[in-house]
């Protein structure tokens, strides 16, 4: 793998060459980059801006905003930000199936393929990130006399060793 050399480098590569001066280009200034320590004010806005339906690549493209990495570093590391992301995530699925069925309401016969490319981009994101109420998936479950769940297939510890015990003796009663 081949690295990209930094002007600091050339410069030091260029010093122990004794390359006058005047021939080494200007060293730039370090970049500022984008803000990646966690501050409150910008969590609250990320998760602002999430339940209000933004997607998390268009603020994370904000310049005053961290990359997406960055905020799912945050969510590991910080407990509140990790809660407060995914009530955020919870209001934008809930965003997203209300912006779908609004597409359909307002579709007209000359923007109904558009429309109807928006409404299933708004519901896909809505069963991914609320799969429990937009999900296609019905999940069923069988229930006690208590309304309990019951196990759908009950499993049975069978031992194999004792079951050849018994064969074998059976077999010996038999005479074989």
């Amino acid at each position: 793998m081949s690295r990209r050399a930094t002007p600091r480098a050339i410069r030091k590569v260029l010093d122990a060459l004794e390359v006058p001066e005047t021939y080494l280009p200007p060293l730039e200034p370090a970049a500022t980059g984008r803000p990646s320590k966690y501050t409150p004010e910008i969590a609250e806005e990320v998760c602002e801006r999430l339940s209000r339906g933004e997607l998390l690549i268009e603020i994370a493209a904000l310049e005053h905003m961290p990359h997406f990495a960055t905020i799912h570093r945050w969510q590991q590391a910080v407990p509140a930000f990790r809660e407060a992301y995914a009530r955020a995530r919870e209001l934008q699925a809930h965003n997203c199936a209300e912006r779908a069925v609004d597409s359909a309401r307002r579709a007209t016969a000359e923007n109904a393929a558009a429309a109807r490319v928006q409404m299933d981009g708004d519901k896909w994101l809505a069963s991914k990130l609320l799969a429990n109420i937009y999900g296609d998936r019905i999940a069923t479950q069988q229930l006690d006399r208590d309304g309990q769940p019951t196990d759908p297939a009950p499993m049975i510890a069978i031992d194999a060793r004792s079951m050849v015990d018994e064969w074998k003796a059976q077999k010996k009663l038999a005479g074989e």
